[in-house]
């Protein structure tokens, strides 16, 4: 009976340590996924935010330069040129800073490339033929309808940032709890196996005391003479 009490403990306390070391298993695999989770859900916003922002100075220098390029053909005054000139320096530099798949950043480079083109020949009109030369081309409506397209295709990419924020936002909102609770479960599980473990042990040699108590008491007095 005793050997058999044994084996039934020694059982007991093998699956024990399996089901902690399973616990802490789970337990750290789902707090390893949460970490990764947030720090992904994070990064991706931050590109997102700076598809936002960059487009937003994108389009408002392309409409400096669309504002210099008029003034200049209603004016004649070479000063108004002074927002034109400045667009040209850093559009370039915000088409490369726009973290946008190809896919995307070739149609818009060709339209910026457009619009820029347009309105250096608009310029270029009035130097060289006149401002009636150059108001004919800003009245044909090119000019208007390169800016429209620029202006629709960074509002589509803006948008595509935006929704795409808020897809991971609520991934992070529907799996941050799954992966907290799994987390938890598997850390309580693993504790109170190990609670219990040390519980039954704690038991076993307290047992094994009483036993070596029980046998040195009823033992004969010559033995120990």
């Amino acid at each position: 009976m005793p050997n058999r009490r044994r084996d039934q403990s020694g059982r007991l306390a093998r699956a024990l340590s399996v089901i902690a070391g399973l616990g802490l298993v789970v337990g750290a695999v789902a707090a390893i996924l949460f970490s990764v989770l947030v720090a992904t859900t994070r990064a991706d916003i931050a590109r997102s935010n700076r598809i936002l922002l960059v487009g937003s100075e994108l389009l408002s220098d392309m409409k400096d330069l669309e504002t210099g390029e008029r003034g200049y053909v209603i004016t004649a005054d070479p000063n108004y040129l002074a927002p034109y000139y400045a667009s040209e320096s850093v559009l370039d530099s915000e088409l490369a800073r726009l973290e946008i798949p190809d896919a995307q950043r070739a149609p818009l480079t060709r339209e910026v490339t457009a619009k820029r083109a347009f309105a250096r020949e608009v310029i270029d009109s009035i130097n060289q033929n006149g401002e009636q030369s150059a108001r004919a081309l800003i009245l044909s409506g090119r000019d208007k309808m390169l800016m429209d397209q620029v202006r629709t295709t960074v509002h589509t990419i803006q948008n595509n940032a935006s929704e795409d924020i808020t897809r991971k936002e609520r991934r992070q909102s529907r799996w941050s709890p799954v992966l907290q609770l799994i987390g938890a479960v598997g850390f309580s599980v693993a504790f109170l196996a190990v609670l219990t473990l040390a519980i039954l042990r704690r038991r076993a040699e307290r047992a094994s005391i009483a036993l070596l108590s029980r046998v040195m008491d009823n033992a004969p007095t010559s033995a120990w003479a």
